[in-house]
């Protein structure tokens, strides 16, 4: 196993931190989501909700995780948000229009929460 690898492996048990895994099960379960099985839904479901896309397609062949990545898988992700991202993504690669754009965007959930705080905006 090359260094980059093992430092891969390290990262992935970071997200398992409340289930003790151990490196031969990561591996086999990556080598089997690689040829495009999914043998362990509950590990696919926690790289998916964890990681970015650039890690996700460096341990995974981006087509083959485009074929994984089924509307039902993204429909399990706990995050919205996550789920959103990755639906668009999905979108993008495979050439397929995102969806319209809401135009209530003073309502949006995302935009009552922005960067700064309430504080700043009760500053006369």
């Amino acid at each position: 196993m090359k260094d980059m690898e093992k430092a891969d492996i390290e990262l992935i048990k970071k997200v398992f931190w409340d289930y003790k895994i151990d490196d031969d099960e990561i591996e086999k379960n990556l080598e089997a989501l690689s040829r495009g099985v999914i043998s362990d839904q509950w590990f696919f479901l926690r790289i998916l909700e964890n990681f970015t896309w650039h890690f996700l397609i460096k341990l995974i062949p981006q087509k083959v995780l485009l074929t994984l990545l089924t509307d039902e898988m993204i429909s399990k992700i706990r995050s919205k948000r996550r789920r959103e991202d990755l639906a668009n993504t999905k979108s993008l690669l495979q050439n397929r229009p995102l969806p319209f754009p809401r135009w209530d965007h003073i309502n949006d959930e995302r935009t009552r929460h922005g960067l700064l705080s309430n504080r700043w905006y009760g500053v006369k």
